[in-house]
């Protein structure tokens, strides 16, 4: 929604595009709607991967959620300074203090709801706000306001960076991933390759306590993997893990209103 209203200011709409974008469709609505130039720019998964090490060195984490969207979002911010635009707009935080994302359908109560948007706010200056800001730093951009870019490039990106993490990490050398890295111990190949990068650039352990641990799933903090008993079997931070949540809890509220008893009946 962020990312709609500040279309609203602009004359120039610019749309990241990776294969199938989920948000494409729904971006050249809101630019055909407000009469704004839309733009879409197409990269590849070996031009990501190959821009993974200068991503990971701008904007300083081994986090696997924020390198999968960071990427486009550097590589989108090299295009930008290209055309000549001097200040950029983005929409960073909307989902975090509303509950936006899918998996929050899944909070067993509002006590946990609202607890769950807190710890993601304050969390911001970690992830959203640290991908807007490092990415598109990395080429000198500078805009007024932090607000949100999402991983919604399609899911090729984040298999083709899965396919190729599992050509450049052993299985052997993920069995021993906790005797290499003690701290915040990555558990998937993908994991592994990031925080090799990250090791190579910032070694000091200073460094490495400055990004958070623990599982993920959609974006969630670690105890919002609770929720779900499936989650905490294969936890993954991209927005795909809920995929159908949205869905399912629509589908209930439905089916509850049908069953709701009409006026004057029992």
């Amino acid at each position: 929604m962020t990312d709609v209203l500040l279309a609203f200011f602009c004359r120039e709409d610019l749309t990241h595009r990776l294969l199938y974008m989920l948000h494409l469709k729904f971006a050249k609505e809101v630019a055909d709607y407000l009469g704004t130039r839309h733009h879409e720019l197409y990269f590849t998964v070996q031009e990501g991967i190959d821009a993974l090490e200068e991503v990971i060195y701008h904007i300083e984490t081994y986090d696997v959620m924020t390198i999968r969207a960071s990427t486009p979002m550097f590589l989108m911010s090299r295009k930008i300074k290209s055309m000549g635009v001097k200040m950029v707009l983005l929409g960073e935080g909307s989902d975090e203090i509303f509950g936006g994302y899918p998996y929050f359908h899944k909070a067993p109560n509002k006590e946990e709801f609202h607890e769950e948007t807190c710890q993601k706010i304050k969390a911001l200056h970690l992830y959203d706000c640290l991908r807007a800001n490092k990415s598109t730093s990395a080429w000198h951009i500078l805009y007024r306001q932090k607000e949100q870019f999402s991983d919604g490039v399609g899911y090729s990106w984040i298999d083709g960076l899965k396919e190729h993490a599992n050509q450049q990490v052993t299985d052997g050398m993920l069995l021993h991933a906790n005797y290499v890295y003690p701290e915040n111990t990555p558990t998937t190949k993908e994991a592994y390759l990031y925080r090799t990068i990250f090791e190579k650039h910032f070694s000091k352990n200073a460094a490495r306590s400055t990004v958070p641990g623990g599982p993920s799933v959609a974006c969630s903090t670690a105890k919002a993997v609770e929720w779900d008993a499936e989650w905490s079997k294969n936890p993954d931070p991209s927005g795909r893990a809920s995929l159908g949540v949205h869905v399912a809890a629509y589908e209930a509220a439905a089916d509850a209103k049908t069953a709701e008893p009409k006026n004057g009946t029992l």
